[in-house]
């Protein structure tokens, strides 16, 4: 073995240690890990969508919450586009805090085979790793044109797992 086949395995080994690191880095923190999601599936979206067109989860949705909360209002709504790659979807929107500050949320998550319970990840992207992140579970109206459900959450200033209900509904294609 020459020394330049010495110095390709080192620089290979090196890029292999390199890569793995920042993977892990990527998938241990939630909102990151969401946030990589999010970016994919937009760019699939926008890609493949006059292709991909579904009638049922597509277009522009409002998003509305509830929680109990002294550091948000007890009732949140926003617009957002849903976006799609097949069974996975991407909603951004965001959320009112009680003194009226705006903070960027995400969902991500899967549809059934038959597209009736989409199930998945959200968090409030402020950046960092603070904010509160959890779960979501929500079944299709049987029109199409909306679907209800429950989140649950971890608080980023207590040790308390908070729970509301929400609910999206369809705006447009």
């Amino acid at each position: 073995m020459d020394l330049s086949q010495v110095l390709w395995a080192v620089a290979g080994g090196g890029a292999t240690l390199a890569l793995e690191a920042l993977g892990r880095a990527l998938w241990v923190d939630v909102a990151k890990r969401v946030s990589v999601g999010v970016w994919a599936i937009r760019i699939f979206d926008r890609l493949t969508g006059w292709a991909l067109h579904d009638p049922l989860w597509s277009g522009k949705w409002n998003v509305a919450w509830s929680v109990g909360s002294e550091n948000f209002l007890p009732k949140n709504e926003d617009a957002g586009r849903l976006y799609r790659c097949f069974n996975s979807f991407a909603i951004e929107g965001s959320g009112t805090t009680s003194s009226g500050h705006k903070i960027p949320y995400a969902f991500v998550g899967k549809l059934s085979r038959d597209k009736s319970i989409a199930t998945g990840l959200w968090f409030d992207n402020r950046g960092g790793k603070s904010g509160y992140h959890g779960v979501f579970q929500m079944r299709s109206r049987g029109d199409g044109a909306g679907a209800e459900g429950l989140w649950a959450g971890f608080s980023d200033t207590t040790s308390a797992i908070k729970f509301g209900e929400m609910s999206w509904h369809r705006l447009s294609d």
